[in-house]
C-alpha cells in the first residue's frame, strides 16, 4: 500500500481492461487535504478482489502544473517476505465460492511467480480486483 500526500499532478493509473498505450492512462488529480492510496497485489489477494490494485505511473504534470516544483512524501507499506496471501475472513470480504482455491503461496513465492509469468509473457501488468459491495 502506497500513501500518496500530492498536491500537483503527474500520477496517472491505467483503468481496467485497457490496453497500455498512450491515450488510455488516466491522470489523478490531487485533492487538497486528502491522501491518494495505492493497493498493491497482496490486498488484492486478501480481500478475494474487493479491493482494487492499478497499474499507475509518475510522469510530468498536466498544463501549468509541469512549471511547479514538486514534493511528494509517500509512505509505503509492504506485508512480511513470508506472509501468507490466503484471503483473510470476515467482514465484508467475499467467502470463497464453490470449487474456487485459496492462495497457498507466501507473498515472497506470489511476486516470483508473477514475474515470472510477465517474462515468460503469459500475464501482463494489469489493474487486478475491485467487485461491487
Amino acid at each position: 500500500m502506497t500513501l500518496l500526500f500530492n498536491i500537483a499532478g503527474g500520477l496517472q493509473v491505467l483503468p481496467a481492461g485497457c490496453e497500455n498505450c498512450k491515450e488510455n492512462w488516466r491522470y489523478i488529480k490531487p485533492e487538497p487535504g486528502c491522501a491518494v492510496v495505492n493497493v498493491g497485489d497482496t490486498l488484492v489477494e486478501w480481500t478475494g478482489g474487493l479491493l482494487r490494485s492499478s497499474l499507475h505511473r509518475v510522469v510530468t504534470a498536466p498544463g501549468d502544473q509541469a512549471m511547479v516544483q514538486r514534493h511528494s512524501v509517500a509512505y509505503l507499506v509492504r506485508a512480511k517476505r513470508n506472509a501468507s496471501l490466503q484471503r483473510l475472513k470476515g467482514g465484508t470480504i467475499p467467502p470463497l465460492a464453490p470449487g474456487e482455491e485459496d492462495e497457498t503461496r507466501s507473498v515472497d513465492e506470489w511476486n516470483e511467480w508473477k514475474s515470472r509469468q510477465i517474462v515468460l509473457g503469459q500475464l501482463k501488468p494489469e489493474t487486478r480486483g475491485g467487485r461491487n459491495m
